[in-house]
């Protein structure tokens, strides 16, 4: 259960940062920087040139790809908790958290190709509910 808890930890870390970086996203206007999605000007995300990264392109990659990391830790914390979980509920918290984190990243790439505000402010406030779920897996883990 000891790694269970670090990586819930390491999770709501990342979490937060992520959404600290779509802060400055929303704030600094670079929302639509990146004008298409999932490829960052058609490269593909993971290797965009680092050179190119300047101005709103840099908060609105680092935002994508922040949220990358916290998708494969969310994944990988969903499967520990799933195969060492002691408790069911657990288990399925763990695969709810996944299930939130991959329609958090829909929703980010819809809000990209639709162009809808709208779902800027659902993104927005899910992500408030995924990081107070990480949170709790990290309390519930350790």
């Amino acid at each position: 259960m000891i790694w269970s808890h670090r990586l819930a930890l390491l999770t709501s870390g990342a979490t937060f940062v992520l959404i600290l970086f779509g802060g400055l996203v929303t704030n600094t206007g670079a929302a639509l920087a990146v004008p298409d999605w999932p490829t960052t000007f058609g490269h593909n995300m993971f290797l965009y040139p680092w050179s190119r990264m300047v101005g709103g392109i840099f908060y609105e990659h680092s935002h994508r790809l922040i949220g990358s990391l916290v998708g494969v830790l969310t994944l990988l914390l969903a499967l520990v908790l799933w195969v060492t979980g002691s408790w069911p509920w657990l288990r399925w918290l763990g695969a709810g958290a996944l299930v939130l984190v991959s329609v958090q990243g829909v929703l980010g790439g819809l809000r990209v190709i639709l162009l809808a505000d709208g779902l800027a402010v659902v993104h927005g406030a899910l992500a408030q509910a995924f990081f107070g779920l990480t949170v709790a897996l990290a309390l519930f883990t350790s």
